[in-house]
C-alpha cells in the first residue's frame, strides 16, 4: 500500500544485460497492402473548394424555395423540433431534400434568427 503523503522510493537495478536471454522476441507488424485514393479535384471539399453535397450523387445544388421554409416552420411548430423525418413526410419538399437537410436548414435560419 502506498502512503500518499510519503516522498515516495528510489528503485534501483542493475544492468540489463543479465537480462538479454529472458527477453521475449516479438512478431514485426504486418505489412498492409492498400490502394491509393483517387485524387481530389479543385471543387472537393476536402481540398477547400466549396465542394458538392457532401456524399450526395453529382446533381446541381436545389435552393430551398419560400414555400418549403414555410413548410419546415409549420413541421417545427405542429410536430416538434427533431422529428424531421417525420416533418419530411408529412410537409410539402422538394424530392432530394432529406431529413438531415431539414435539420441543416433549420439551424440555419435559428441561427441569423429567422424563426
Amino acid at each position: 500500500r502506498v502512503n500518499p503523503d510519503s516522498p515516495g522510493q528510489k528503485i534501483t537495478w542493475d544492468s540489463d544485460e543479465e537480462d538479454d536471454d529472458q527477453r521475449v522476441a516479438l512478431p514485426s507488424p504486418k505489412t498492409l497492402s492498400y490502394r491509393p485514393r483517387a485524387r481530389l479535384s479543385r471543387g472537393s471539399p476536402a481540398v477547400g473548394g466549396k465542394g458538392g453535397s457532401g456524399g450526395k450523387s453529382e446533381s446541381k445544388r436545389v435552393r430551398w424555395t419560400e414555400e418549403e421554409v414555410e413548410s419546415l416552420k409549420d413541421g417545427v411548430k405542429s410536430i416538434g423540433e427533431g422529428n424531421w423525418q417525420k416533418i419530411l413526410e408529412r410537409k410539402k419538399f422538394h424530392t432530394t431534400r432529406s431529413a438531415v437537410d431539414l435539420k441543416d436548414k433549420w439551424r440555419n435560419l435559428k441561427k441569423y434568427n429567422h424563426v
